[in-house]
């Protein structure tokens, strides 16, 4: 690993894009051990303490775009490696970082992104908070029903799965962030025939639903109800109980709770669950 990395340090000098391109991937390949997490874990910490890291941050902006878009995704998997990871390159300026690669034309950049956006959501509150300030919920939206891109199959998991982890964290985020897209996310879990995007779907609408009495009647009244209904019909086990557990808060609020007991067929299919 060691001579591995000298190598590389030699290579990076290079002014060719072209070798710098093939540099970086083995960079990636050589952190991405499938077989085992343990040596990809300590090979990315090779990285994080060597001149490497901070020449991936400058080739992330280069203007060639392969090599700004490999040197990215390399970023990528660095960051989803670890939260102590993902720390150290907030303080390197990446979350700008992946907000100006969410903007790219190119997919795997926006993918790359929405990737790491999500776990910087995930990071803590005050960067989740961060990101929905950068009006994130909307811009995803667009994405996603833009036509170049609803056809991408790993663009919509990874930008519904970003959503969601948006909607998590204590204290909740405020509701009005999402307001705009509650309806996407309803006819994202009702039209999708991919079942991880289905699943990522409804989960963020269950959180929406918990945020408070006024968030889950906003909800009701673009027909959630009628998808966590839906969504009891053939799920998986944690699929149930999700729906399961929030429908039980709901019954909390007075007017949800109605609106739950007196939906056509909904009790029948909450009795005849088995687990």
């Amino acid at each position: 690993d060691k001579k591995f990395l000298e190598k590389v340090l030699v290579s990076l000098q290079s002014q060719n894009s072209d070798d710098l391109v093939k540099v970086v991937i083995e960079i990636r390949n050589f952190i991405t051990c499938e077989s085992s997490e343990e040596l990809a874990t300590l090979r990315i910490s090779e990285i994080m303490t060597s001149d490497i890291l901070l020449q991936l941050l400058d080739l992330a902006v280069n203007e060639n775009p392969s090599l700004q878009t490999e040197a990215f995704w390399t970023l990528t998997t660095i960051s989803s490696n670890s939260s102590h990871n993902l720390s150290q390159l907030l303080n390197h300026n990446y979350l700008t970082l992946c907000l100006q690669h969410l903007t790219s034309s190119d997919a795997t950049n926006k993918e790359n992104a929405l990737c790491s956006l999500g776990n910087i959501a995930n990071e803590n509150e005050k960067t989740r908070d961060h990101l929905l300030n950068c009006q994130l919920t909307t811009r995803i939206a667009d994405i996603l029903q833009h036509p170049d891109y609803t056809h991408i199959a790993a663009l919509w998991l990874h930008g519904i799965w970003t959503l969601n982890c948006l909607t998590r964290g204590s204290p909740a985020p405020d509701f009005d962030h999402f307001k705009p897209v509650v309806g996407f996310v309803i006819m994202t879990a009702c039209m999708t025939t991919d079942l991880s995007v289905k699943i990522e779907a409804v989960s963020t609408l269950c959180n929406l639903c918990l945020f408070g009495a006024e968030a889950a009647q906003f909800c009701f009244q673009l027909g959630a109800l009628g998808v966590l209904a839906i969504s009891l019909e053939g799920a998986t086990v944690r699929g149930r109980r999700l729906v399961l557990d929030s429908l039980k808060t709901l019954c909390g609020y007075g007017s949800q709770r109605d609106t739950i007991v007196s939906h056509p067929g909904l009790m029948n299919k909450l009795d005849g669950l088995a687990f």
